[in-house]
């Protein structure tokens, strides 16, 4: 197998000691992240920075917001209608003290009876369904918390497929041996640097460890909580303790790290990379979920438990669109009238193609109005069952909203899953989803760090930017958190969509669409850093389809900045 860039780097690390000046590599390493989301290592320390900024407004706050504060407090709004989002995500945590009144309640079903009241396949969905859960032999739910990638679930099957050829004598195709070679490189690179950068980590962790013991005294804090702060400002009296001061200071900077979280955070990722997500051997779903996961006719899985086992994703942005604003508690949300139902699908790991589609269906004939979905994933092998189950949601009168995704590309030139194309099952584009909006994820200044360094980005496939930078909003147990990705970009424009339509309830979705396009926050002429290429700076109208950032005001109010309504 070829060396990868990535491979080389771990390598370097290896031979690089701790204290060494050359800081790129283990900052390079240090950049790992959780693929579903970025986890912002600060809250609010910048006198640059507004708190709740998402909902400001930049002429009143100068902040980027959506301006969804400046429609409350200069509008006289009229909530017409309660708006139903559906948060298709990781789970959701429907206890949370800022979400209290703000989940859906499927009126036509009992609690906890065990009967399956409106008949639609449910039984006890009273805020919605768990796709990637189970009951166990006493009845009680079962939850999957990881999955593997969907690259590492199709290299399974072709290499099954490649075995049972052989069997019989036969090969592969031309077309399916490229597919297989495609797969089995991604996994055995991944699967190598993984080892290599625990190995790398494993080292400055133990250094971190041994500096620590000398210190632990003056600190006063467990290991896992020591940060640079902490002990940058140490006042040492011997030689030994001196020496350990300096020594976990150059590590901290070598990584650009502020705390031992950080490193201790992404050695967790790298080990998620080798025991799950690249793991062909980790098969949680035969045990759990016990259904078939390519039979889109098998319906009757999973469980009434929304929230799960790994919830801040999906509770993270369930408070961006709905936290409440009146309560007095944490943050608030960007739209007041809305509910949320909650659709447990994404784990950690690849969420799957049925899990998503059925989703989508539930949605779709449950009464939501508006769809979040905070994930993506490289391959789609029943992409054109998930593209019938858009056009489903479409024709039922859904706007659907997607997070353009965190691998800082451009998505007019690879395609990210789902998608607003539907395919035929030969792999055409048949299709495209009318009502379908993708997010791209901006920050809270007007200066060339508007756009997100990780945010994708693309003029034809990005229909605009929201808020995505360091937001504070909702986390499990009464909690709160800063996040960052285009999981928040995404919930922030779909509070702005709720909130519109709260006040326009004649809008159809389509007309919704056109509504929210045509009155984004227009920045064109700004010179903003290229995702890609973070030295090189490009105007910011040409990152997406309208060149600007959600607008709640503009759009309710009917400001029009290029984009025809």
């Amino acid at each position: 197998m070829k060396t990868s860039s990535r491979a080389l780097l771990a390598l370097a690390l290896l031979a690089t000691a701790a204290c060494s000046n050359d800081n790129k590599p283990l900052q390079q390493a240090l950049q790992k992240e959780h693929p579903k989301n970025l986890i912002a290592e600060k809250v609010l320390s910048s006198s640059r920075e507004v708190d709740n900024w998402f909902t400001k407004d930049p002429e009143i706050d100068q902040a980027e917001g959506t301006s969804a504060d400046k429609a409350y407090d200069l509008l006289n709004l009229q909530h017409k209608k309660e708006i139903i989002v559906a948060v298709i995500d990781s789970g959701v945590d429907i206890h949370h003290e800022d979400l209290q009144g703000k989940i859906w309640t499927n009126k036509g079903e009992i609690a906890n009876n065990g009967i399956d009241d409106d008949a639609n396949g449910y039984v006890d969905d009273v805020s919605g369904w768990n796709f990637i859960g189970g009951v166990d032999a006493n009845g009680k739910p079962t939850h999957i918390d990881a999955e593997q990638l969907e690259v590492t679930r199709e290299l399974i099957k072709m290499k099954s497929k490649k075995k049972s050829l052989e069997d019989q004598g036969m090969s592969l195709s031309e077309k399916d041996q490229a597919y297989f070679d495609k797969l089995d490189a991604e996994v055995k690179e991944a699967l190598v640097t993984a080892d290599q950068m625990l190995e790398v980590l494993g080292k400055y962790i133990a250094d971190l460890k041994t500096n620590y013991e000398v210190l632990k005294d003056l600190l006063k804090v467990s290991f896992e909580q020591v940060s640079l702060v902490q002990v940058s400002a140490l006042a040492t009296t011997t030689e030994a303790e001196a020496k350990a001061k300096e020594n976990m200071v150059a590590i901290f900077k070598a990584g650009n790290a502020k705390d031992v979280a950080r490193f201790l955070r992404v050695q967790g990722v790298y080990a998620d990379d080798k025991n799950y997500y690249y793991n062909e051997q980790f098969l949680p779903r035969a045990e759990i979920v016990k259904d078939e996961p390519e039979n889109f006719d098998d319906v009757t899985y999973g469980n009434n438990d929304v929230i799960g086992p790994g919830a801040d994703h999906g509770t993270h942005v369930a408070g961006i669109i709905a936290a409440d604003r009146n309560n007095s508690l944490g943050v608030r949300g960007v739209a007041q009238n809305v509910k949320i139902m909650a659709l447990r699908v994404v784990p950690n790991g690849d969420e799957r193609d049925k899990d998503v589609a059925l989703a989508v269906k539930y949605a779709a004939d449950n009464g939501a109005n508006v769809i979040n979905m905070s994930f993506g994933k490289g391959y789609s092998p029943q992409r054109t069952q998930v593209g019938e189950a858009f056009k489903y949601a479409e024709e039922k009168g859904l706007l659907i909203m997607h997070a353009a995704g965190n691998e800082s590309t451009d998505r007019d030139q690879e395609d990210r899953y789902p998608t607003r194309r539907v395919y035929s099952e030969a792999g055409e584009v048949i299709d495209t989803v009318g009502t379908w909006l993708d997010v791209g994820a901006s920050s809270q200044f007007k200066d060339r760090t508007l756009t997100a360094t990780f945010t994708n980005f693309g003029q034809t496939q990005v229909d605009l930017f929201a808020p995505g930078v360091n937001l504070n909003s909702t986390v499990p147990g009464n909690k709160y958190a800063v996040f960052s990705g285009t999981s928040m970009a995404c919930p922030s424009a779909a509070g702005v969509a709720a909130l519109v339509w709260s006040q326009m309830p004649e809008l159809s979705a389509q007309e919704l669409k056109a509504r929210l396009m045509g009155t984004v926050r227009s920045r064109a002429g700004l010179s903003v850093r290229l995702p890609s290429d973070h030295a090189k700076d490009v105007p910011f109208e040409t990152l997406s389809i309208t060149g600007g950032i959600s607008d709640a005001y503009s759009a309710i109010v009917g400001v029009m900045t290029g984009v025809a309504l």
